[in-house]
């Protein structure tokens, strides 16, 4: 008579059974979180480069707000600080110091969900004109703080342990009823 799989199994390496399935459901629920994450990363992202796209010079303060929100930060600056809007041609870029003497700086953050960098857009308006002087353009690149993100994945881990734990244990209990000559191997 052929030995059954399910004794050794549910005895003598039932232990490391469980560790292999509580790693590799952990595993595979890791990856179906990351592809969820990313596809929503992914739309997010196009989502903010249409609202970016939108932004024109000339448009009104108003536009601005209403299509990229309140801005996270604000700063002024002497209009010789925005080298970006200076052109090349001495007279133009005098002319602009003289017409836009403070100019305020409109900083707007990514604020993507699963992201673990960001980047901070500035876009520059004449506040007295309430008009917008330039495309959006990145201002800086910032990152978050990751620590968490460690938490998250061993707290993870703890949880999805117990209930494969439980389920190994009592499939293997049932087995062993089911099985007439179940008796542990030493």
């Amino acid at each position: 008579m052929a030995k059954d799989w399910r004794i050794p199994f549910c005895t003598r390496y039932r232990p490391l059974a469980t560790l292999i399935l509580v790693f590799l459901v952990w595993a595979l629920a890791i990856i179906a979180f990351l592809a969820i994450a990313g596809a929503i990363h992914h739309n997010q992202t196009e989502r903010w480069k249409a609202k970016l796209a939108q932004v024109k010079p000339g448009m009104t303060r108003g536009e601005l707000i209403r299509i990229l929100g309140e801005p996270q930060l604000k700063d002024r600056i002497a209009s010789n600080k925005g080298y970006w809007l200076l052109s090349e041609n001495p007279k133009e870029e005098e002319k602009f110091k003289a017409e836009h003497k403070e100019l305020v700086e409109y900083y707007y953050d990514e604020a993507f969900s699963f992201a673990t960098h960001a980047f901070r857009y500035v876009v520059y308006l004449d506040e007295n004109e309430e008009r917008v002087l330039s495309k959006p353009r990145i201002g800086s690149l910032f990152g978050f703080d990751s620590s968490g993100l460690a938490r998250v994945v061993f707290l993870s881990l703890a949880v999805l342990a117990v209930p494969v734990w439980i389920a190994v244990r009592s499939w293997c209990r049932k087995k062993l009823r089911e099985t007439p000559d179940a008796r542990p191997e030493i």
